[in-house]
């Protein structure tokens, strides 16, 4: 279980171009870049992560690396770190300035594309590594006489493991009496779990900790502990949770969807839910369920058959009828008294 809370400005988010630090007081050597920092100082709502942000990894993966997209994910979400930059920003004094630091400060544009793109990747790799996508992965994994194999980085080749040097793992090589070894030559799929295994551990490096809790009691008094303790990880800020998220996915061979309303995605599968579940929420689900009812409207009132409506919205006649008889569209109220009636097909 991850335990974590994080903050959001209230006020939203904007990008600055100017000076920052990586010290406070403001010393030593200045930072010139574009740094996203909140609109307004000590403004901030916190949310913790629930079961409903299972799949924020796979959201964020998906966020446009412009400086809008970023923004709209921070307003959702927060930066990914308490501030790394200490930013000065001019004030309307001739001469004064304001310190974004610690929970106001800023992080580059810089950091936030390299971030995305590192995640985007793992992803992509484990996406690969899941579906036994061969033939992608031959693409990065080499093999070399049998003793050696290598992952595609970019240009260079990154040594996995290797029978002729004790430092780079030979034992992932060597079999042990009747176990066959972990790596074996001419397979693409486990080397590339041992490339994709060092790279999240190498990100999640001195990013979480372990600790005992209380755990929280889900009945009638949900902020009372129930006696009862155990282990959470704890990160240390947003982009350790998304990066201890994708672990945990490697881990438990999680699968996500996207939500059908909202396109935010989820675990599916969780304990406690149903293998077609299409929503992340009951919420999403609700607005749904509404804007299928609307829809409903609009089409009848445009003269659209019993028969096509029911096509269009994957549904039968008889739940038709019932919407149109028992829902009012939001633009027009049904007078008091009126009898309903069952809607007939339009002339």
């Amino acid at each position: 279980m991850i335990d974590f809370q994080w903050h959001v400005c209230r006020e939203g988010y904007r990008w600055f171009q100017g000076e920052a630090y990586k010290e406070l007081p403001p010393t030593g050597e200045t930072h010139h870049g574009r740094y996203l920092i909140p609109a307004a100082l000590d403004r901030h709502r916190r949310y913790i992560f629930t079961k409903l942000n299972s799949g924020l990894f796979r959201t964020v993966c998906a966020t446009p690396l412009t400086g809008e997209g970023i923004r709209q994910f921070a307003e959702e979400y927060g930066p990914l770190c308490y501030g790394p930059f200490t930013v000065k920003v001019p004030t309307s004094t001739p001469g004064a300035f304001t310190l974004y630091c610690g929970d106001n400060g800023g992080d580059s544009f810089e950091g936030w594309i390299a971030t995305l793109r590192a995640l985007r990747w793992a992803v992509a790799l484990w996406d690969m590594i899941h579906t036994e996508d061969t033939q992608q992965l031959r693409q990065y994994i080499r093999w070399d006489n049998q003793h050696t194999v290598s992952f595609r980085d970019g240009r260079n080749y990154v040594c996995i493991a290797s029978l002729t040097s004790p430092l780079v793992h030979p034992d992932l090589l060597q079999s042990f009496g009747e176990q066959a070894p972990l790596l074996t030559p001419g397979d693409v799929i486990e080397p590339a779990r041992e490339y994709l295994r060092t790279l999240v551990n190498r990100h999640l490096e001195g990013q979480v900790d372990v600790r005992l809790l209380w755990r929280l009691s889900n009945k009638r008094t949900p902020s009372i502990p129930d006696r009862h303790v155990h282990f959470q990880w704890c990160p240390k800020d947003l982009r350790a949770a998304l990066w201890l998220q994708l672990a945990m996915t490697i881990e438990g061979e999680k699968e996500y969807r996207q939500c059908a309303q909202c396109e935010a995605w989820f675990e599916v599968n969780p304990p406690g839910d149903r293998v077609d579940k299409h929503y992340c929420s009951t919420k999403c689900r609700s607005a749904a369920y509404r804007a299928r009812q609307e829809k409903t409207h609009l089409l009848y009132s445009e003269g659209t058959s019993l028969a096509d409506i029911a096509f269009q919205l994957h549904t039968d006649i008889p739940t038709v009828q019932r919407w149109l008889s028992t829902t009012v569209p939001a633009n027009r109220r049904r007078p008091r008294g009126r009898p309903r009636s069952q809607p007939a097909e339009p002339a």
